[in-house]
């Protein structure tokens, strides 16, 4: 490994913002004049791709898949020979192998979000994935790496690398495999934590349409067998969060009742803190894991023929228990305002620094809504998905919400019973700007996956550019942040899929 030379040597925030730094360090002189974090500098090394030489030892058991790479995108330009690595220290003859650089990759730009201060867990599990191991059998070690690989090929548009990755990953599905077999196997953390890092996997690669969802609704099975007391602490508990969206998605996919609406579910691995312990985004699990029983039950009414008995018994019943879930939703929203008044702001989107908005489509709005913190932009546009959800499903049922209007018109952010569907749906689409930001990395660009897909199914009325806008975000979340089930809709997916298995 050898500098490369020729590379501008400010800093990175210099960098990005395409002015002179000083070169100052710790940190430069002018981030500090003008009040912006210094991102430190970037120690740039010649990585030599050794795949092919590589590969001749694997075993020919572990085929690689048929997987694609998308095209280079077009105001990008990779240089498969060069990777670029933050500054640190250097030390005596540093160790840098594959495995070492690709985890660090994924790392830095997925697993990007600081813990919670408000949350004993939130970043906990990654911790515990991450950790050191001398045991490369491990299936969680197995599966990191097959994910880290493959991150790392998708984002820089690596074909060769994509197919080790994928060569890794068969191996680790094997490993799994073997592993669900033994009782008392199947029932450790690290089944856990291999499975959610397999179906990010399938998040970056799509290799089948719908594989990410039979990851989660393995793992669903798996998670009602321990039950709930194996999430009362530790890596069981760290991991619940990402657990009940994963499997909550999943679900509301598919249109089918999940466990995790079970009271059990919602109390017994708070048990041991409280139930006051739960931070805003788990309450809000509270309400997503309801979501696919409501929307299983839509499905039914909408295929139940009115000349049958019961249905308007089973339709008042079903509109019953969503109209409880949606003012529950509304009251925790209230809540939200009162504790969080001031973490929304307004800016318009030509205000952006020119590393904030070069790469996205041209905005539709006058306005995007702006965070005080990630958490606070995370729980809200998890808000207005349920209330998507639910809202929909009451129209489907035929039950009108009343939309008032007050005086001194809709607040902004909307607050309960304010605006339509379609202007939930838009509101979604102008916190965009803010998950996609530079100093998100991925990560925000991967809480955006679920959101804007409810966004996409009630944009079908927009005459604006509202929607042509958001394919094009989808997109980019797509090239340049490796999600490539992000260029295609949740549920068409899913169609196409049983499409294929019917022929």
């Amino acid at each position: 490994m050898v500098g490369v030379g020729g590379r501008s040597k400010g800093c990175k925030t210099c960098r990005k913002r395409r002015v002179k730094c000083d070169e100052g360090k710790p940190t430069c002189d002018r981030c500090h004049k003008v009040g912006r974090e210094c991102e430190g500098y970037t120690q740039y090394i010649e990585f030599h791709d050794e795949t092919s030489r590589m590969a001749q030892k694997l075993s020919p058991n572990y085929p690689p898949h048929q997987v694609s790479c998308p095209s280079t995108v077009s105001h990008q330009h990779w240089d498969e020979s060069v990777i670029e690595l933050p500054f640190t220290p250097l030390l005596m003859n540093p160790v840098w192998d594959e495995n070492t650089l690709f985890t660090k990759f994924l790392v830095d730009k997925l697993f990007t979000w600081d813990e919670d201060p408000t949350s004993p867990h939130s970043a906990g599990w990654i911790s515990m994935l991450l950790r050191p191991t001398e045991d490369e059998t491990a299936l969680s070690f197995n599966s990191i790496r097959a994910l880290a690989t493959s991150y790392f090929a998708k984002v820089h548009g690596h074909a060769s690398l994509l197919q080790k990755g994928a060569r890794q990953y068969s191996h680790a599905l094997g490993a799994l495999q073997r592993q669900l077999h033994d009782s008392r196997c199947a029932m450790e953390d690290d089944v856990l934590l291999a499975i959610i890092c397999m179906s990010v996997y399938e998040l970056v690669t799509v290799t089948d349409p719908s594989a990410w969802i039979s990851h989660c609704t393995g793992l669903a099975q798996l998670i009602a067998i321990r039950g709930p007391h194996r999430h009362q602490s530790g890596v069981g508990h760290a991991v619940l969060p990402t657990i009940r969206s994963s499997i909550s998605i999943a679900y509301i996919v598919n249109r089918k009742r999940c466990f995790l609406e079970d009271p059990e579910w919602k109390t017994i691995p708070w048990a041991l803190q409280g139930l006051d312990s739960k931070i805003p985004v788990e309450r809000l699990h509270d309400f997503l894991v309801n979501i696919p029983g409501i929307l299983e039950e839509m499905e039914r009414l909408l295929a139940w023929d009115p000349k049958l008995p019961g249905r308007e018994e089973f339709k008042e019943k079903h509109c019953q228990r969503t109209f409880r879930t949606l003012e529950e939703l509304y009251s925790w929203r209230w809540d939200w305002q009162r504790e969080f008044s001031n973490s929304t702001y307004l800016i318009r989107p030509n205000d952006f620094d020119f590393e904030d908005s070069f790469l996205l489509p041209s905005s539709p709005f006058e306005t995007v809504i702006w965070f005080s913190t990630p958490y606070r932009a995370t729980e809200l546009i998890m808000y207005n998905s349920i209330r998507l959800l639910l809202t929909m499903a009451l129209e489907t049922a035929g039950i009108d919400i009343e939309v008032p209007v007050s005086v001194n018109g809709l607040n902004d952010p909307l607050l309960p019973m304010q605006g339509s569907r379609h202007d939930v749906a838009v509101e979604i689409c102008r916190m965009s700007n803010f998950h996609l930001r530079s100093f998100h990395q991925s990560s925000g660009a991967f809480m955006l996956l679920f959101p804007l897909n409810v966004a996409l199914r009630h944009l079908d009325g927009d005459k604006g550019r509202v929607k042509p806008w958001l394919r094009g975000v989808m997109a980019i979340i797509a090239d340049l942040h490796g999600f490539e089930v992000g260029r295609r809709d949740f549920r068409s997916m899913i169609i196409e899929q049983k499409k294929v298995q019917s022929i």
